[in-house]
Formats: structure tokens, C-alpha cells, sequence
């Protein structure tokens, strides 16, 4: 009996010792390669087996610690992982960190142990050879600026390009550009396309991808620009799949300030600007659309919103619409469009000469600034308003007539000037009666009177659409009311598009539907009464309100 328990306790000893040396905890390091070139890079891996501890080698309270591993290596970002695995035996908790290393230079490298949780890795050894020299290499990266001085908030074009005479599984940026002492994110930069073509070297036919970045720095200094390594395997026929990872370089830009009285808001780079041509307007009636375009490189919130000093002629009236803008991307950098719609309303018949068009801009050749300009056209008006009819006369050309013909027409006018002034005096006499009974009413018959008083329907059955804003505006014409509600309320595009389209109705010679213009004018002479406020006149120059103020 005894002899049993002594063998039941053995074999409850053994099995416990067992399932000890399963569920203990392990720490392992590996490394897909201990061979490598100088281009190429490892991926390491170190591992904590059966462990309630995380790896962590970034954030709070770090447990590994990759820095060791800087005098020989550079090291991507690393990737943590943490799973449960269930296999027949039981579960195991598994957390792993794991890291690309890059060789800076060549030689025998041991990559040391590492110690979580009590539990301490393997050293791992690494030989890292040189590349072949080669005039021609399958895979390389070239870079460079297209100019090393420049002036503040001028363009600067920074490239990057992967050249490769081998197929590429895959190619990527292993980050983002990079700028000191102004960070990237504070810089006005536009990444561009990128783009693909093939070029010839020492014989050898090259795929070249071109990554590129436009920059306009504000400051004054030297600007140092680190662009991104490039990483990138190579098709698994070519050796393999070789894994690369492609330095990027370091370049420096000296940036000049603007010279002491320069706006700091001018324009740097020289603009471009064009006109469509004005043809001849038929008459005063007539509305035409002059279409302005201006380039320059630079980034397109900088262009103005509209033209500068663009003030109409004498019997011209100008009308801004907003700027429709665009952006075209070149080889060499970019070039910010534009695009300016001016409506053309004559006012008069004749020869009007247009306002010539300048932009101000700081010429970065020469370092000066200057002015870019595009030459007036002249506007030919060829028929003014309609006169009014005027009642022909009798010939110039002297006339015999009989003494009995000039009695008979002088008693004619006597009898017909005493008929009107028996009238005139007969109207004056009723008039001032009518004053006399109106001014000894009381107040509250002169109310009801008001009340009951139809409105007189004979104005309204010829325009009713330019007399109903006519009374809103409580002015004489159209114009007028326009222009005093604007100068009181600011400028209203909308009002202003219904004022002309009721212009056009019954001053113009294009058909308009009647009807459709009813809902409009309504709604005008609800915003004329409301007094709304709309946008004040602003006093900056490049304002299209304050253009149009000034027009």
C-alpha cells in the first residue's frame, strides 16, 4: 500500500514538472537573413512566449529598448503584435515586436540580447558585404533642387527618382519630406503628380519614377530638406526578390528676404496675362462678357481675387464675377490660373477706351520689383437711346399767303387762348375749393379716405414690374434706385440681376417671359423692404465689392 502512494506521488510530481516546462515562460530573437549587402536590410523579430507582459518599444514605459541597436543599424518604425494561440497542448499568449534594420556600414555585427519579464534573448550575428560596383547598378535613386538660392515665398522644386533596369515587386516612400528649422507642415508646399518615363544611361534603358515638391518658404535662412528613403523588392526573378532600401539625401537652400520696401503680399514670379477682345456693342441695350486671365507661379490663393485698379471709363459700367481658379502642374514646378469674367454695360453710344490691366510682381532674375501689364481695348458703342420723336416743321423756304388766310388763323389762336384761359381759371377755382373742404376734415375722415381709395391702375397696366420696384425704391428710375439702396445696404448681386432682367423687358430688344419674372421681382421688393444689410463696402483694394463700389 504504501509502496502505491509513494508511486502515485512520483508520477503527480513528474507530470507537474512537465506542465511546468510547457507553460514556461521564453524570450527569442530571430532574423529572416544573417547575410546581407550594404543596400539591402534584415527583418528582426523578438518574441515573449507564455507571458501576461507586453513587448513595447515605443510609447509609455517601454520594455525594449532598439536604441542599441543605433551604431550599426538604422531601424524602421516597429510593428507590435499581441494574439492567443490555441494549438492541441493548451494556449499560449504570444507578443512580438518586429523591426527592419538597415546596415550603415559594412563588417560583422552581433545584434545583443534583450531581457523582458525575467527572460533574456540569444545574441544574433549579422554579416553585412558590399554591393558589386557598378556603372550601371539595376536599381538606384537620384535627387536634387532646381535651384539652391532663392527669395523668400519663390518657387522651389524638389525631386526624387527611383531608376530601376529590373523589375519591382513593390516600391514605396519609407516617409514623408521633411524641412528644418520650419517644419514641413508650416511651409506653403504642393506635392506633385507623380510621374513615369524611361531614359537612357550608359546604354542601359532605365524605368525612372519621379516624385516631386513644390515649396515656398517665408522665411529668410538656410532651409535644410531631407527627403525619404525608398524601399523597394525587387521581382522574385531578378536574384530572388532582393529587398532594398534606398537612402534619401539631404539638400540645403539659401533663402533671400525680399528687399526693404517690397510688399510682403507682392506677387514673387513673373505673371502672365491675356484678354479676350471686345467687340463692337449695336447699341446701349447691349451686354457683353470681356474674359482676363492671369498665370503666375505661384500658389493660387495668392492670386487676387480680383483685378487691381480696374476702373471703368465714363459711360461704361463693369461688373466683376467671382474668380474661377486652377492649378496646371509641370515638370519644373507650378503654375496657379486665374480666370476673371467682367460684364460690359454701355451706358452711351461711342469710342470707349478700357482701363490698361497691371499687376505688381517681384521679378526673382532680377530681383526688382516690376509691374506686368496688358494694354487697354477700345470699346465701339454704335447707337445710343432712342430720341423722342420730335413734330416736324414747316419748310424753311419763305411762303406767299393772303392777308384773308393770317386774319383767319390770328382769330383762330385769340378764341383758342381765351378757351384755355377760361379752363386755367376754372381749375384753379375748383382747386383751391377742394384744398379749402380737405383742410376742414377731421382726421379721422382723411383716414378713411385714405383707406377707401382705390389705386390708380393706369401706370400699372403699361410696366407693372418696374412700377411695383419703382414704389419699393420710392425713386424716379430704376438706376437710381438701385444705386441709392446699394449705397445704403451694400452690393446684392441677386437684386441687381432682377433689376436688369426687368431693364431688359421693356427697354430691350430680346423676348423675356413676363410670367417668370413676376416671382422675382416679388421676392426683390421683400428683400428692398426688409433693409437687410449685405456685405459692407470693404475698403481692400483687391475686394471685388469694393471695385465695384468704386465703379
Amino acid at each position: 500500500m504504501v509502496r502505491k502512494i509513494v508511486i502515485l506521488i512520483a508520477a503527480c510530481m513528474v507530470w507537474t514538472a512537465s506542465f511546468s516546462a510547457q507553460a514556461a515562460t521564453t524570450l527569442t530573437a530571430s532574423v529572416d537573413r544573417t547575410t546581407i549587402k550594404i543596400d539591402e536590410h534584415v527583418v528582426f523579430t523578438l518574441s515573449l512566449i507564455d507571458s501576461g507582459t507586453r513587448l513595447r518599444a515605443e510609447g509609455l514605459s517601454p520594455n525594449v529598448d532598439l536604441g542599441v541597436l543605433s551604431p550599426d543599424f538604422d531601424t524602421s518604425i516597429p510593428r507590435a503584435d499581441n494574439r492567443f494561440k490555441l494549438s492541441r497542448e493548451g494556449g499560449h499568449a504570444i507578443s512580438s515586436i518586429t523591426v527592419e534594420l538597415f546596415p550603415k556600414h559594412t563588417g560583422r555585427f552581433t545584434l545583443p540580447s534583450f531581457q523582458v519579464d525575467g527572460q533574456r534573448s540569444q545574441p544574433i550575428t549579422i554579416n553585412v558585404r558590399a554591393s558589386p560596383v557598378m556603372a550601371t547598378p539595376e536599381v538606384f535613386v537620384r535627387s536634387g533642387v532646381n535651384k539652391t538660392t532663392a527669395w523668400a515665398r519663390e518657387q522651389i522644386v524638389v525631386y526624387l527618382e527611383l531608376l530601376h533596369r529590373v523589375n519591382l515587386d513593390t516600391a514605396s516612400l519609407g516617409g514623408d519630406i521633411q524641412t528644418s528649422p520650419v517644419r514641413i507642415e508650416l511651409l506653403a508646399y504642393r506635392k506633385l503628380t507623380q510621374t513615369e518615363r524611361k531614359e537612357q544611361i550608359a546604354g542601359m534603358t532605365y524605368n525612372v519614377q519621379r516624385m516631386a515638391w513644390a515649396l515656398f518658404p517665408t522665411q529668410g535662412g538656410e532651409l535644410t530638406v531631407r527627403l525619404p528613403d525608398i524601399w523597394a523588392i525587387t521581382d522574385k526573378g531578378a536574384e530572388k526578390g532582393r529587398r532594398l532600401r534606398l537612402p534619401g539625401k539631404q539638400h540645403s537652400i539659401q533663402i533671400k528676404a525680399l528687399p526693404a520696401g517690397v510688399p510682403s503680399d507682392i506677387l514673387v514670379g513673373k505673371p502672365e496675362l491675356s484678354q479676350s477682345p471686345l467687340t463692337a456693342l449695336p447699341d446701349t441695350n447691349s451686354l457683353t462678357s470681356w474674359n482676363i486671365s492671369l498665370r503666375a507661379p505661384v500658389m493660387d490663393h495668392t492670386l487676387p481675387a480680383s483685378l487691381p485698379g480696374l476702373i471703368a471709363p465714363a459711360g461704361i459700367k463693369l461688373y466683376l464675377d467671382n474668380a474661377q481658379r486652377q492649378v496646371e502642374e509641370h515638370a519644373d514646378g507650378i503654375v496657379s490660373i486665374t480666370n476673371y469674367t467682367v460684364s460690359v454695360t454701355p451706358l452711351a453710344a461711342g469710342e470707349f477706351r478700357m482701363p490698361t490691366i497691371r499687376i505688381p510682381y517681384f521679378d526673382p532674375q532680377r530681383g526688382i520689383a516690376d509691374v506686368a501689364e496688358s494694354s487697354g481695348q477700345t470699346l465701339i458703342v454704335k447707337t445710343g437711346p432712342q430720341p423722342a420723336a420730335v413734330t416736324p416743321t414747316t419748310s424753311a423756304s419763305p411762303q406767299i399767303k393772303s392777308a384773308s388766310a393770317d386774319s383767319g388763323i390770328s382769330w383762330t389762336w385769340k378764341i383758342t387762348t381765351i378757351i384755355f384761359a377760361a379752363l386755367w381759371l376754372t381749375t384753379l377755382t375748383l382747386w383751391l375749393r377742394a384744398r379749402a373742404l380737405a383742410s376742414s376734415r377731421t382726421p379721422q375722415e382723411k383716414t378713411l379716405e385714405n383707406k377707401t381709395t382705390p389705386a390708380q391702375p393706369e401706370t400699372l397696366t403699361l410696366r407693372p414690374l418696374q412700377t411695383m420696384l419703382l414704389e419699393a425704391f420710392q425713386s424716379q428710375s430704376l438706376e437710381q434706385g438701385l444705386n441709392d439702396w446699394e449705397a445704403n445696404h451694400g452690393i446684392d448681386q441677386e437684386l441687381r440681376k432682377i433689376v436688369r432682367a426687368v431693364q431688359r423687358l421693356y427697354y430691350g430688344k430680346e423676348k423675356i417671359d413676363d410670367a417668370s419674372l413676376q416671382s422675382a421681382v416679388r421676392t426683390a421688393i421683400t428683400r428692398i423692404h426688409a433693409n437687410v444689410k449685405v456685405l459692407p463696402l470693404s475698403e481692400n483694394k483687391w475686394d471685388p465689392e469694393s471695385f465695384t463700389h468704386r465703379a
